[in-house]
């Protein structure tokens, strides 16, 4: 199994989402994400659960298996990897694309921003077809607002924006 541990805005957690759905692809593995961030400090929210997206929340039955969040020290994550019951933990350092990344295994704990189309580029179109608002028949959702007002200030969301064909308020059509 794939977890990816969500965090940050809508934009990250896109990424986050993205490079999960590559890997479990690439290994025919479930793609779990883990949003226990967004219990205590939800300064931006849980937002990607407004996209028709292919993965499941991570629920209390898989936590004994998955690194408790605030773990963060290097000494924690070999401690933890030491054990082969649990996935391993990997943690984006340093952050950018990463060819190396690409070749994780099928049981891996996916820690960082992933914030490149490189790294879920040979599933892009997959990725696109998936990561559309959920209902396009409804007025403006609360994800695309937030998309809308945050984009301009991230080159690789806008990079993201413009895969998914969403347009930004402010932005035009070629």
């Amino acid at each position: 199994m794939i977890v990816t541990r969500l965090n940050g805005g809508l934009g990250n957690q896109l990424f986050q989402y993205a490079f999960g759905r590559c890997l479990a692809e690439r290994h025919g593995v479930p793609l779990y994400l883990d949003i226990r961030d967004y219990r205590h400090s939800p300064q931006h929210g849980l937002l990607i659960n407004h996209f028709a997206i292919d993965a499941q929340f991570l629920d209390k039955e898989l936590f004994s298996v998955v690194p408790d969040i605030l773990r963060r020290s290097k000494w924690q994550r070999l401690m933890w990897n030491m054990n082969p019951a649990h996935v391993r933990w990997v943690r984006e350092k340093p952050f950018g694309f990463q060819p190396r990344w690409l070749s994780l295994g099928k049981s891996v704990y996916l820690d960082g921003y992933w914030q490149s189309a490189l790294f879920f580029d040979d599933i892009a179109d997959m990725i696109l077809k998936r990561a559309k608002p959920s209902s396009a028949s409804k007025p403006m959702t609360e994800a695309e607002i937030m998309l809308q007002k945050w984009s301009g200030v991230n080159p690789a969301l806008e990079e993201l924006c413009d895969r998914l064909g969403l347009v930004p308020v402010g932005w035009s059509m070629p």
